[in-house]
């Protein structure tokens, strides 16, 4: 019993980090995209941008990220235009 605790909790470990690692990627995306080093993120843009990259790949949303910088959008609305991006793509049928 003791050892399948301890698998659990190692299975738990694993999962926060891996958690994390998500969580740095998405901040270093913004950063560059708006080629600053910090950015403004909120928790539901972490959990958001993550699902997007499960979605889409992370090459896509870090070149959303980018084209949303380019348009001077600021990084507080940064997510409802990667929204707008995703939702003509789908439109277009391009995603």
């Amino acid at each position: 019993m003791a050892s399948n605790l301890q698998d659990q909790l190692l299975a738990i470990s694993e999962t926060l980090v891996a958690q994390k690692e998500v969580e740095q990627q998405i901040i270093n995306m913004k950063c560059e995209a708006y080629g600053v080093d910090i950015v403004q993120i909120t928790k539901i843009e972490k959990n958001r941008v993550s699902q997007m990259i499960k979605q889409y790949g992370a090459d896509r949303v870090s070149e959303w990220y980018r084209i949303t910088a380019d348009y001077g959008v600021e990084q507080s609305e940064a997510i409802k235009y990667i929204y707008g991006i995703i939702r003509r793509k789908k439109e277009s049928g391009e995603i």
